[in-house]
């Protein structure tokens, strides 16, 4: 376990300075799943690294009045040069899994003041100088099962194989759709998503076979809510404009079928390669044709989106929903919040609804996904509404109807006529990360359904 613990300190610690010095703007999610980390052990990394760059600030200055940094020898270390490790490794110490593993000049340092440390945060939250303690967020272990590689049938008896038992899903209602802890020993399927399996919180997926060979993805239930959202037939073709590190590609994929065709953009060489490691870890590059450019780059009449149907967006944006795997000492920001840096998220906006309007220009296109893991109406109803009000020919309709938490009405019922037909996610509310989810069908399509 110590040697594990190591390699995890170490790989966070690579991912937060490359993407503290990255000139590409490489985002911490991209990095983890570009990292050398083994597969059932990305969720543990992705805690330790959101949670060490979300907290350093509250972290150092512990370390600051615990006396840490006074008490360093005469030989020791260049503290200066090791503050991403040593953030990691006070989060793991202080707001983690309160434990202090691995074998490191910085993990020894960190160890042998642990007890002082605990101490010193706990007087600085009884005066109000940091956050008071609450329990860690706890979601279920979310897998999808890969059925280009299992069928949801054999994903059931692998399970009970280890002595789990299937419990019954619940029923979805307009009153709740949280999800309770899953009981030690028992699984769950998503009574929306029908891949989704819930699992233990706290099972430990290590060198798991089936996440080994590609048969279980592990992927955040909000996350699912975007290729459900699109549906396409089986067989269809498809563009995905901002694909890496590819789990919404990859479900698109499982619902299209062997038959079906994804064209998935990534403009980013980095995230490039990730996304065709995992398209061929999962077996789906038969499916996926990878592009590294910029989806907006291309021209929308061009051969390359010849008999398009399809198109999935899921563009880079505030991350503010992002808060389920990061500690509860965070403020977890609502959908009554606004955003703090007003002119980065209305830069974000204005990229969103380029890309949507952009796919809208591809002439065979005829329905199009909308997301984003954000909680700012800037971002989802208001893009939605510009949407529409330059592009008559399309329109928004009801996505997953058995979804209770739909979109919010906005000042004077600004979205009233749409926001009935798009859905929010929030931890709060639906036990997953916030997410904003909208459909786009061409005016055609559903005066020709009607």
């Amino acid at each position: 376990m110590a040697r594990n613990a190591q390699m995890l300190i170490d790989l966070a610690t690579e991912i937060i300075s490359a993407s503290e010095g990255s000139g590409e703007g490489l985002g911490l999610r991209n990095q983890i799943y570009n990292s050398s980390c083994p597969k059932p052990m990305l969720p543990m990394l992705t805690s330790m690294v959101n949670g060490a760059a979300t907290n350093r600030e509250q972290l150092l200055a512990v370390a600051e009045e615990d006396g840490l940094f006074d008490n360093l020898t005469d030989g020791c270390l260049p503290i200066d040069d090791h503050i991403q490790e040593l953030s990691v490794v006070l989060y793991e110490c202080l707001l983690g899994s309160r434990r202090v593993r691995g074998h490191s000049p910085i993990v020894e340092l960190v160890k042998s003041r642990k007890k002082t440390l605990q101490q010193t945060l706990a007087g600085r939250r009884k005066r109000g100088a940091t956050n008071k303690y609450s329990p860690k967020k706890q979601m279920p272990r979310f897998v999808r099962v890969n059925t280009l590689l299992a069928t949801v049938e054999e994903a059931v008896e692998y399970l009970k194989s280890f002595g789990m038992t299937q419990t019954p899903t619940a029923r979805p209602s307009s009153e709740s759709n949280t999800i309770p802890p899953v009981p030690p020993k028992t699984f769950a399927i998503d009574p929306h998503l029908p891949t989704l399996f819930h699992l233990p919180s706290n099972l430990y997926l290590h060198d798991d076979e089936f996440v080994s060979a590609g048969k279980f993805i592990l992927q955040d239930r909000s996350s699912c809510l975007v290729a459900e959202a699109l549906n396409p037939p089986p067989g269809s073709i498809c563009v995905d404009t901002c694909s890496s590190p590819g789990n919404k590609t990859l479900h698109l994929a499982a619902i299209i079928g062997k038959e079906g065709r994804i064209k998935a953009f990534e403009r980013s060489t980095a995230r490039l390669a990730t996304l065709n490691r995992r398209v061929t870890e999962m077996g789906a590059s038969h499916i996926i044709t990878t592009f590294g450019e910029d989806f907006t780059d291309v021209d929308p009449s061009s051969e390359t989106f010849r008999d398009v149907s399809h198109v999935l967006i899921d563009p880079s944006c505030s991350g503010s929903g992002l808060v389920a795997s990061q500690s509860a000492d965070v403020h977890a920001k609502t959908e009554e919040d606004a955003a703090a840096d007003h002119d980065a998220v209305s830069d974000l906006a204005a990229g969103q609804k380029s890309i949507v309007l952009h796919a809208m220009d591809i002439p065979s296109a005829m329905a199009i996904s909308y997301s984003t893991c954000s909680v700012f109406e800037e971002e989802n109803e208001a893009v939605v509404h510009d949407v529409l009000a330059e592009r008559s020919d399309w329109v928004c309709v009801p996505v997953i109807a058995s979804w209770p938490h739909r979109g919010i009405p906005g000042d004077g019922d600004k979205y009233r006529s749409f926001c009935s037909n798009v859905i929010r996610a929030t931890y709060v509310k639906d036990t997953t990360n916030g997410f904003f989810v909208a459909r786009f069908e061409r005016r055609e399509k559903v005066t020709k359904e009607a």
